[in-house]
């Protein structure tokens, strides 16, 4: 397997840390690349809400999750 000009071994255990992960995700979301990932990680202005509010509104966009 080749990525970024560097080749890893098949099998090769990909277990990014979450600082990483988040890292990606949100270099995406800032540069806009990816609709999906502004999608899913929604922008919110905290100044106008109550904190208890926050986590409503953090689920309000998200369509694909299932709250039952």
């Amino acid at each position: 397997m080749s990525y970024g000009g560097f080749s890893l071994p098949n099998g090769f255990p990909f277990q990014p840390s979450d600082e990483e992960l988040l890292n990606h995700y949100l270099q995406k979301k800032n540069q806009r690349e990816d609709p999906e990932i502004t999608a899913i990680i929604p922008e919110i202005d905290v100044s106008k809400h109550e904190p208890r509010d926050l986590p409503a509104l953090v689920f309000t966009g998200a369509e694909f999750l299932d709250r039952d």
